[in-house]
């Protein structure tokens, strides 16, 4: 996801203005979000699940320096207890450069792709 085959960066910016995206993974669900900056450099995430009049927030420094946003932390902080949702949000803070940690199971798109639990015959 960071770089296509040419070596440009396909990395998005986060937006200096909080701005409104459906986002659509692939998973099944469209992701109602408010997502950019504050006034004060930090970033904002908003899911807005319920039919868009409220929902879930997540607010941390914009300067992560690298730092992991593991599942396990953005679940509680947001009160998202489904893992394939925070999957999703991961993927999509993941396009703008944040550093994420995703669940068990789930690839870097957000997407549930667990592995073999049994192979026969063959190499994995």
């Amino acid at each position: 996801m960071n770089e296509q085959p040419n070596g440009e960066s396909n990395m998005k910016t986060i937006p200096t203005a909080i701005q409104r995206f459906e986002y659509c993974p692939g998973n099944g669900t469209r992701y109602d979000l408010l997502f950019g900056l504050t006034g004060d450099k930090n970033m904002l995430l908003v899911w807005l699940y319920n039919e868009g009049a409220g929902g879930f927030a997540f607010q941390c420094s914009a300067e992560r320096d690298g730092t992991l946003l593991h599942h396990s932390y953005l679940s509680e902080k947001m009160g998202v207890k489904n893992l394939a949702d925070i999957a999703a949000l991961l993927a999509f803070l993941a396009q703008y450069g944040v550093r994420v940690g995703m669940p068990q199971d789930f690839n870097d798109d957000g997407l549930y792709a667990p592995r073999p639990i049994l192979v026969v015959g063959g190499e994995e």
